[in-house]
């Protein structure tokens, strides 16, 4: 991805609307809610110690098997729930985010697919900065490649334009594909638990 869109910073790395395998989240959803126990299933395992802590998808033989029927599944992250917005309204944040919203309109079959909604609500969103540093010293005292704390802000900081377009709306109504769907919101403090 990065490569095609060497002028846009919001695609240079993994995290952002267009840089993930869609098709392979879209399958691997499927397989899992439809298991039935008869048949092994591979899924996807990813490793943020990977590339200099820039994260990576491990090769395949290092995926998780699941055998039997599955009951739960949660994922996490990958812009789940962001509504894509008309691009003029983007723009003022972000040039760069126009591309972002584009790709965003495609994340719809994801959302279709999920059952249930939990939107864990932070009061500030600058805290995933410290959070995201603090992860990363863990993965180096642990013997693991990290980000230093300049490379955390230029990191996280590609997902911030994404965060002040989306958050709010998230926050306001809901997931995108929410409508009739349970949903529960919880309100995180900067410790992370609920408050």
């Amino acid at each position: 991805v990065a490569k095609n869109h060497r002028e846009n910073e919001l695609l240079q790395a993994r995290g952002n609307a267009g840089t993930h395998d869609l098709n392979l989240a879209i399958d691997t959803l499927i397989a899992l809610k439809h298991s039935n126990g008869r048949r092994i299933l591979k899924v996807p395992r990813f490793d943020k110690s990977l590339r200099d802590g820039k994260g990576d998808r491990m090769n395949e033989s290092d995926w998780m098997a699941i055998e039997g029927k599955v009951d739960v599944i949660l994922m996490e992250g990958w812009m789940l729930g962001f509504s894509p917005f008309e691009n003029s309204a983007v723009q003022c944040h972000n040039p760069s985010i126009e591309e972002v919203n584009f790709y965003l309109k495609e994340y719809i079959v994801i959302d279709e697919i999920i059952d249930a909604w939990i939107v864990m609500k932070v009061d500030e969103i600058a805290w995933v900065y410290e959070w995201r540093d603090e992860a990363e010293k863990k993965m180096i005292e642990n013997g693991f490649c990290g980000m230093s704390e300049e490379k955390v802000r230029d990191f996280v900081g590609l997902f911030m334009p994404a965060y002040k377009v989306y958050l709010e709306s998230l926050y306001k109504f809901g997931p995108n594909g929410a409508k009739e769907k349970p949903l529960l919101s919880i309100n995180i403090g900067k410790s992370r638990l609920p408050i």
